[in-house]
């Protein structure tokens, strides 16, 4: 009895242990067809039944991964993909080392993504995220230079739901939203569990960058599906836009059964209203077509597509829109730009900047946002650029548009800290796309008789508006290199000055790549001359005066007296004494130009030519009209601070950071309000930090800090960039005696990290 009973349950058991395993078959065959059909919310669901059951196998881990990343939810997908690269190495796609490092860097652990990156690198070496990884692997670094460009604000109109997809619309902005998710619980689509998305309309404030009165767009353009990425033409009679595989009220569904994505088109009559839309020609039930844009001259359609031929998951394309309204053929927009990765929601901008997001692109995680020229001319204009902080982010960063004039714009996102899945974001450019390509300037200077090296001279670097970009003072081996800002393709003027030589001057053309150029290589070449310092003839002329009152003809004192050639090259700079007197000590040519400059703070500036006798003699300028000064009425002076003549609080910035506190915009304003009332006032901007890290970070740092405040002030305040200048002093003038190494309190610190506003034309 014993026996036969055991054998019945033996029986059972491997019924019963079969009738499951073809269960779950069953399970994960239902589920491979709604991942297939993007239905990833029920693809989850099916999954992880079967995954907690013990059923485990590398295309369970696969689809299930991917089930969540594909949604964007990464944390879950990290867990899945880590159990098939543990659980399966032998049947990992290279693909799945590139997806887990992206959730791994969706989770800010860049140190670990780089392993798998490095992986996938290494056995795929013909794929161009491959490339582009191996070819910057300080990818965080580029990065980061770019980040601190913009100011963020997540707006007030966002819903518990998915917001994005912005457009400018006249005065208003249309977006897509899922927020009738609680009104029509009917209508919601299996991807994320959300009602489909509608267009709606909401009235925007240019000043604050909020969105109000926020209502359904036209009925004819919303149907009972997805709609979103919509874009106007200027004259605003035309819309581009995303829509579901929908049209005479039936959905599209391609040989698999999926429901793919088409642009629509609709025009607006003279009543106002919206034409039925039209699905464009390039559309297909095959594959999806959306997130159109359209170029500056309304010419080109430019959209994100899956088409056979493409690159990766998604590519961008563009295509011709005939003067009759018919299309040409589309056309990839080619290795450049796509990857075998997603690239999406492109947007020309009006200095035909092309705007994209991409996740194929070596990035922060997720999709992130990257820009570049549609039409390079040069190498520079033609690198794919990471916008960087705070608009990407470890999550997805998507659907960027921005006014050019205004420097305002909105983007998507979905990271942390929203309102909903997906979330409008407003934004500020502070500064312009930062030049990433550098270049050092260096050499030595030298006599040009004896070749011996020259200690104590000065090198000026101008650029090609003779703007100063850096002053430097060689030491004793006449070494000079440049730190500030030198961009590449630019054209530069060096000046080279010392007293008892004749100053020296060249004229450069920068190459359009990272790197340093020594001029003391560069004698043969044409338009570089040699820099080297040439002696002055002797001539037994000396020029002496008294610095003397225009009005009342009192002697005055401390007065700065500066002899130049006719070129205008300084030969003396004389400091006159108590009694007014100045003497030239310096050799002075018979028959010869020069021009003296008196100058003394409160004074007016005078100046002279003269030309000096042909014989040896001293020439006395004491009785000359025009070298008499005349004291200045102002209620500001060159070289005065404003901060002080407004009795300013101080601009100060945060430890190690450049970006502008909300305390220092109240006093920025004020800097910004004195401006406007005296049109002819040009202020200097300088930064400066404390002494805590190195000198040469400090002084980066400051020159950042400077570049900010100037920006701020210029788009903030509306003031021509001509009228501004910056530069970052480091720790090199502390205020205190915070130096490095002794211990001072934070708020002693602060003090050093400040700006100044100095005046340096009226």
């Amino acid at each position: 009895m014993g026996k036969y009973l055991l054998k019945l349950v033996l029986v059972f058991i491997i019924l019963f242990s079969g009738d499951i395993m073809f269960s779950q078959q069953r399970k994960i065959e239902k589920a491979k067809i709604q991942y297939d059909r993007y239905e990833y919310i029920d693809a989850q669901e099916t999954y992880l039944k079967v995954a907690n059951r013990g059923y485990r196998s590398a295309d369970l881990f696969k689809n299930l991964g991917d089930s969540y990343y594909f949604n964007s939810q990464f944390d879950d997908a990290s867990k899945w993909y880590k159990e098939l690269i543990n659980s399966y190495p032998d049947d990992i796609d290279p693909e799945y080392y590139f997806r887990y490092a992206q959730t791994l860097k969706a989770n800010d652990n860049y140190e670990e993504a780089n392993i798998y990156l490095d992986k996938f690198a290494n056995v795929s070496a013909d794929d161009q995220r491959a490339k582009m990884y191996k070819s910057d692997p300080n990818y965080l670094e580029r990065i980061d230079f770019q980040s601190g460009r913009y100011e963020i604000k997540n707006i007030a109109a966002n819903s518990p739901f998915s917001d994005f997809g912005a457009t400018f619309y006249g005065e208003d902005v249309v977006f897509s939203s899922s927020r009738d998710t609680l009104i029509f619980k009917k209508s919601i689509h299996q991807w994320n569990n959300e009602a489909f998305l509608q267009f709606f309309k909401a009235k925007y404030n240019a000043v604050n960058g909020e969105l109000s009165k926020v209502k359904k767009f036209d009925k004819n353009i919303n149907s009972k599906f997805h709609e979103s990425t919509p874009v106007f033409t200027k004259d605003g009679q035309t819309i581009y836009f995303t829509r579901n595989n929908y049209q005479d009220k039936e959905l599209g569904r391609d040989k698999l059964g999926t429901n793919k994505l088409k642009i629509y088109r609709s025009f607006k009559n003279e009543e106002g209203e919206w034409s039925t839309p039209e699905s464009l020609p390039f559309n297909n039930d095959e594959y999806s077509a959306a997130h159109p844009t359209l170029s500056v001259d309304e010419q080109t359609l430019y959209f994100s597509s899956d088409m056979p031929g493409g690159k990766g998951l998604s590519d961008i394309y563009q295509v011709a829109i005939n003067p009759d309204g018919t299309f040409g053929e589309p056309r990839n927009l080619g290795g450049r730009i796509n990857t075998e990765g997603k690239e999406t929601f492109p947007f020309v901008s009006d200095n035909n900047e092309l705007y994209f997001s991409s996740n194929g692109q070596i990035g922060l995680g997720g999709l992130d946002i990257y820009v570049t020229h549609l039409e390079p001319k040069t190498k520079q204009e033609g690198e794919i650029t990471n916008v960087g902080k705070p608009v990407n982010s470890t999550k997805d960063d998507f659907a960027f548009i921005i006014d050019d004039t205004t420097k305002k714009g909105f983007f998507s996102s979905n990271r942390a800290g929203g309102k909903g899945g997906d979330d409008l974001y407003s934004f500020i450019e502070l500064e312009e796309l930062k030049n990433l390509c550098e270049i050092t300037i260096t050499g030595v200077v030298k006599d040009s008789e004896t070749e011996e090296i020259i200690s104590g001279a000065k090198i000026t670097i101008f650029d090609e508006d003779s703007n100063v970009i850096e002053a430097i003072m060689v030491g004793d081996d006449g070494v000079y290199a440049s730190s500030n800002k030198i961009e590449c393709n630019s054209k530069y003027f060096i000046r080279i000055e010392k007293l008892d030589y004749s100053t020296a001057e060249m004229f450069i053309t920068t190459p359009d790549e990272t790197q340093t150029i020594d001029l003391s290589d560069y004698r043969e070449l044409k338009l570089v001359r040699e820099v080297k310092l040439v002696k002055n003839d002797a001539c037994e002329i000396t020029i002496t005066g008294v610095v003397r009152d225009g009005e009342t003809e009192e002697v005055i004192s401390g007065a700065t007296v500066t002899i130049y050639d006719d070129e205008y090259n300084v030969i003396e700079v004389i400091e006159a004494g108590d009694d007014g007197i100045y003497t030239s000590s310096k050799k002075i040519e018979c028959s010869s130009k020069y021009f003296i400059r008196i100058e003394k703070m409160d004074y007016s500036t005078v100046e002279m030519l003269i030309t000096t006798p042909d014989e040896t003699q001293t020439v006395d300028l004491s009785n000359y009209r025009k070298l008499r000064l005349v004291r200045e009425v102002k209620v500001v002076r060159v070289g005065d601070d404003l901060a002080k003549i407004l009795s300013l609080n101080t601009i100060y910035f945060d430890f190690n950071d450049y970006l502008i506190r909300e305390d220092a915009k109240v006093e920025l304003a004020k800097v910004i309000e004195v401006m406007k009332q005296y049109p002819n006032i040009k202020i200097e901007i300088r930064s400066h930090t404390d002494s805590r890290s190195s000198a040469e970070y400090n002084k980066k740092l400051s020159s950042r800090r400077a570049v900010k405040t100037l920006n701020y002030i210029a788009i903030i305040g509306e003031i021509d960039r001509s009228r501004l200048t910056s530069k970052g002093y480091g720790e090199e003038e502390l205020i205190n005696n915070c130096v490095y190494g002794v211990e001072c309190s934070e708020e002693e610190h602060e003090k050093n990290r400040r700006s100044e506003f100095i005046i340096i034309v009226l």
